[in-house]
């Protein structure tokens, strides 16, 4: 009951996302271990100069800027897949514990 009540101020949306992410920290992927910090350590070691396409804030605006029957109709869409049972994520399993 006291977990559920930090989720009481959050929107649907930033709802959606926290919990959309339990998953795959359950599964032992980091983010350290993701396509984008992996690009940017290449970029690094060459020399190479580092730029964004797009900014968190923009990222997270997309979620932000949807109606409230829009988040909660994804919350309720996220809360439906992540009591399914899953087996791997062929998106992901590239860079899971690979390191």
């Amino acid at each position: 009951m006291e977990s559920e009540l930090a989720f009481e101020q959050m929107q649907p949306w930033y709802v959606f996302l926290t919990l959309s992410i339990l998953p795959a920290v359950h599964s032992g992927y980091t983010s350290g271990n993701g396509v984008d910090l992996q690009i940017r350590q290449q970029f690094a070691t060459a020399g190479k100069p580092i730029l964004g396409l797009e900014t968190a804030d923009s990222q997270l605006h997309i979620f932000a800027d949807l109606s409230q029957a829009e988040q909660v109709a994804l919350l309720e869409e996220g809360l439906a897949t992540i009591a399914k049972p899953q087996r791997g994520d062929p998106q992901l399993d590239p860079w899971s514990m690979s390191g």
